[in-house]
């Protein structure tokens, strides 16, 4: 009996087919993660630093600028 060329079946060629699509789909699933998370960490990001911008025109507004700059101090040398 003799072996046929196992690359050239049409099993293969369907089993080639599933994996092409398996990896396709792992792919656009990674990019879409990727792009939510970027996404949702850029958001985060711009609503903190917009609330701590407001704090110190708060702080500025109560106490000038000899206590912005004590407020800036202490965060940035705790």
């Amino acid at each position: 009996m003799g072996q046929g060329n196992v690359l050239s079946g049409s099993a293969f060629r369907a089993a080639l087919k599933a994996v092409a699509a398996v990896i396709a789909a792992l792919i656009a699933t990674g990019v879409a993660a990727y792009l939510y998370v970027q996404s949702t960490l850029q958001a985060e990001l711009t609503r903190q630093i917009s609330a701590e911008q407001v704090m110190l025109h708060q702080i500025y507004d109560e106490g000038g600028l000899q206590a912005l700059i004590t407020t800036i101090n202490e965060v940035n040398n705790p």
